[in-house]
C-alpha cells in the first residue's frame, strides 16, 4: 500500500512538472503570434508580456523582432523586455548589464524634460511609460530576492531607486533621492542633475540637491584616497628597482647605467614564461606562471650582473667615469639583443586571473590586486634585505666592505667574492622588479630607459648606499609626484619633482641620511 502511494506520489509530482513547463511554453507561443500583427499597440502589449516570461522561447523571439523590427517605439520596448529576461540569466556580467540598462531608462524622460528637441534626440525621444515603469520595477524586484552576487544585488537595487525617481507619489522619489545618496555612486550624479531638473516639488529637489553634494564629497575623498595609493604604488616600484642600485653603488661604488636594462630583462623573462605556459600547458595552471616568473627573473638577471662584474666592472674598479661608460655601453647592447629576438615593438604580459580586479573601498573607488600585491611584494623585498644585511654573517661581511674596503680586505673578508655577490643581488633584484612591472601594461626594450632616472634620484635622494634613506627617496619622490601630475600633467610633475629634488640637495647633499665611514 506504501508502495502505490509514493508511485502515485512521484507521478503527481511529475504531471505537475509538465503542466508547470508546459503553461509557459504555450502563453510564448500564443504571445509570439502576435508579435507579426499589424496592429502597432497588439504587438506593443505582446512584447510587454513577452518581457515577464522566463521563457526562452521569448528571447530568441525577441531577439529576432529586434533585429528586423523598424518602428522606434516597438523597439525601444523590445530593449526593455529582453533586459527584464536576462535579469534571470545564469551569466552575472549578463544580469549586471541588464540592471544597468534598465536603470538608466528614466533618463531619456529627464533629458526630454530639461534639453531642447535637439539636445534629447542625443538620448532618444520615446518616454518610460508608467506600465513600463511598473513593469521594470517588477522584474527588479523580483531578480533582486533571487539574485545571489552581491554586486549585482548592488546595481539592481540603485536600478530600482533610478526608476522610483520617475513615481508620481512624491514621497517615494523623496526616499529614492535620499537612498542613492546613501549609496554615493559618482556615475549617478548626472542623472540625478537631470531629475533635480525636471523636479517641481521643493522638497524632492532639495533631497536631490543635498544628495549630489554628498555624493560630490564622497568622490572628492575617494579622489584624494586613489591619488594617495597612486602615490604609494608608485613609490613601490621606484623603490624595488633603486633597493639593488643603492646596494651596488653602496659596496662597490659602482655606476651601473646597466641597471634600468637588467630590469627590462626581467620583464622579458616573465614573457617567456608566459608564452611557454600558454603554449605548453592547459588555461588552469595559466595563473601559475607568474610564481615562476618572479624566481627565474631573479636568477637570469643576476647570472647576468655576474657575468658583467666578471668581465668588465672587475677590470674598472676605482674608475667611476670609466665605469659609467662601459655599463652605458652594455645597456645599449641589452637594448639591442633584446630588439633583435624579440622586436623592437612593445610586447603584453597577461595579469594572471587572481591579479585581476580590486578591493572595493567605496563607491567609486577600488584599488587594483596587482599594484596591492607589488607594494606587498616590495614590502617583503625590504624586509628580506635588512635580514640579509644586519641578521647573517653574509649582511656583516656586506656592511663592513661598505664601511672600508681596505680594513675588510686586511682582516680576511673575500673583498672581491663580495663584490661579485652584491652586483648579482642587485642585478636580480632589478630582474624581480621588472618582472611585477610587467603586471602594469607592455613592455618593450626601451622600458628600463622609463625608470632608471627616477631611481638614481632615488639613490641619491636617499643617500648613496643606505637603505633606509632609499626608502625615503622612493616614498617622498612617489608621493610628491601623484599630487603634483593631479594638479598639472604627467610631464610637468616629474619637471616639478625634478625641481624639488635640486633644491633639497642644494640645501643637503648628503641625502636624508648620509653615509658613515672610517676611511
Amino acid at each position: 500500500m506504501k508502495i502505490v502511494i509514493v508511485l502515485c506520489l512521484i507521478l503527481a509530482v511529475g504531471f505537475g512538472n509538465v503542466a508547470y513547463s508546459e503553461a509557459p511554453s504555450k502563453e510564448a507561443d500564443r504571445l509570439i503570434s502576435m508579435l507579426s500583427d499589424q496592429d502597432k499597440e497588439v504587438k506593443k502589449n505582446a512584447v510587454r508580456e513577452l518581457g515577464n516570461l522566463e521563457d526562452q522561447k521569448a528571447l530568441e523571439a525577441l531577439n529576432n523582432l529586434w533585429s528586423t523590427e523598424s518602428d522606434e517605439e516597438v523597439n525601444y520596448l523590445i530593449e526593455i523586455a529582453l533586459n527584464r529576461i536576462k535579469l534571470l540569466d545564469s551569466n552575472t556580467a549578463v544580469r549586471k548589464s541588464a540592471a544597468e540598462v534598465l536603470g538608466n531608462k528614466g533618463e531619456v524622460n529627464f533629458a526630454l524634460d530639461t534639453f531642447d528637441v535637439e539636445g534629447a534626440s542625443l538620448f532618444g525621444r520615446i518616454k518610460l511609460g508608467e506600465q513600463d515603469s511598473a513593469d521594470i520595477l517588477s522584474s527588479l524586484s523580483k531578480a533582486l530576492d533571487m539574485e545571489k552576487d552581491e554586486k549585482v544585488k548592488g546595481v539592481i537595487v540603485e536600478a530600482i531607486q533610478k526608476i522610483k525617481l520617475l513615481d508620481k507619489d512624491q514621497i517615494v522619489r523623496k526616499e529614492a533621492a535620499v537612498f542613492l545618496g546613501e549609496l554615493g555612486n559618482p556615475d549617478t550624479i548626472m542623472y540625478l542633475g537631470r531629475a533635480q531638473e525636471k523636479e517641481k516639488d521643493e522638497d524632492v529637489k532639495n533631497a536631490l540637491k543635498k544628495t549630489i553634494s554628498k555624493i560630490e564629497k564622497k568622490q572628492q575623498t575617494a579622489t584624494v584616497i586613489q591619488q594617495l595609493f597612486n602615490g604609494v604604488s608608485v613609490s613601490s616600484i621606484y623603490l624595488l628597482i633603486a633597493i639593488g642600485l643603492a646596494i651596488t653603488f653602496g659596496v662597490m661604488g659602482v655606476i651601473n647605467m646597466a641597471h634600468g636594462e637588467f630590469m627590462m630583462l626581467g620583464c622579458y623573462v616573465s614573457y617567456v614564461i608566459q608564452l611557454c605556459f600558454k603554449n605548453y600547458f592547459s588555461e588552469d595552471v595559466f595563473g601559475l606562471y607568474f610564481l615562476l616568473a618572479l624566481p627565474v627573473s631573479f636568477i637570469v638577471t643576476a647570472l647576468f650582473g655576474l657575468l658583467l662584474e666578471g668581465t668588465v666592472i672587475r677590470l674598472l674598479y676605482g674608475r667611476a667615469l670609466d665605469t659609467l661608460l662601459a655599463t652605458w655601453g652594455v645597456s645599449l647592447m641589452l637594448q639591442q639583443l633584446v630588439r633583435q629576438i624579440f622586436g623592437a615593438n612593445n610586447v603584453d604580459v597577461a595579469s594572471p586571473l587572481w591579479l585581476t580586479g580590486g578591493i572595493p573601498v567605496m563607491a567609486g573607488l577600488q584599488l587594483p590586486y596587482k599594484r596591492v600585491f607589488i607594494i606587498g611584494f616590495t614590502a617583503s623585498v625590504v624586509v628580506g634585505i635588512y635580514f640579509l644585511l644586519l641578521r647573517t654573517r653574509l649582511g656583516l661581511k656586506i656592511r663592513a666592505v661598505m664601511q672600508n674596503r681596505t680594513m675588510s680586505d686586511c682582516l680576511g673578508i673575500p673583498v672581491r667574492k663580495i663584490d661579485a655577490f652584491t652586483f648579482a643581488l642587485g642585478s636580480g633584484l632589478a630582474g624581480i622588479a621588472g618582472c611585477n612591472i610587467s603586471l602594469l601594461g607592455s613592455v618593450g626594450p626601451s622600458t628600463g630607459q622609463n625608470y632608471i632616472v627616477d631611481c638614481f634620484m632615488v639613490v641619491v635622494l636617499g643617500g648613496v648606499g643606505k637603505i633606509v634613506g632609499s626608502i625615503a627617496g622612493a616614498f617622498g619622490m612617489g608621493e610628491t609626484n601623484s599630487i603634483f601630475e593631479f594638479f598639472t600633467t604627467a610631464s610637468m610633475g616629474k619637471v616639478l619633482v625634478f625641481l624639488l629634488v635640486i633644491i633639497f640637495l642644494r640645501f643637503k647633499p648628503t641625502g636624508f641620511s648620509a653615509s658613515r665611514g672610517r676611511n
